[in-house]
């Protein structure tokens, strides 16, 4: 594994991370070479609480990588207070209009909380605190969620900790025009 950063719990209100921390991290979580300066970007974005309604980006430069800015940002918020209250969203749904996207990026969120259930278990993983914060806030049990999935809506409500954190969809009529 590449030079990962450590952080504490303390004194982290407030802090942004280096592109260098945060490349670290990302590369952690999602197994990729390197992340891009857009993603850092928005990264600081997600942790500052604020949230696009859409993104625009040209194929192939990594839109599914939102899924794990979003998941960074949402655990290292969870890790460093001491409640659960935080500016980051606990659920995301990713909307795409084409379903070998939704595929693509339901596989990729089940590789990430692979990795972050690797994560927790070994207490010198770059990614520990963030996957024991995300784990202890009840993200751990499913991370995300496909609609063709099999659910009891009766056993499961809509924020029970056992519903998933990320739904990825498909919509039923094409997205648009947006204001």
């Amino acid at each position: 594994m590449t030079n990962v950063p450590t952080w504490s719990n303390e004194g982290q209100s407030g802090s942004i991370l280096s592109f260098d921390d945060f490349n670290a991290l990302y590369c952690a979580l999602t197994g990729h070479n390197g992340a891009c300066r857009w993603q850092h970007r928005l990264f600081t974005e997600f942790e500052a609480g604020r949230f696009p309604t859409d993104i625009e980006l040209a194929t192939g430069l990594g839109k599914t990588s939102i899924i794990a800015l979003w998941i960074l940002a949402l655990g290292r918020a969870l890790a460093r207070e001491s409640t659960a209250s935080t500016a980051v969203p606990r659920r995301l749904a990713y909307v795409v209009d084409r379903r070998v996207v939704v595929d693509q990026a339901s596989e990729f969120a089940e590789q990430v909380r692979e990795r972050l259930e690797q994560a927790a278990q070994d207490d010198k993983h770059a990614l520990h605190a963030i996957a024991i914060g995300l784990k202890n806030a009840g993200c751990g049990y499913a991370l995300a969620g496909r609609p063709d999935a099999p659910r009891d809506h009766r056993r499961h409500g809509r924020h029970d900790r056992l519903s998933p954190a990320l739904q990825c969809v498909r919509p039923r009529r094409p997205l648009g025009p947006f204001p």
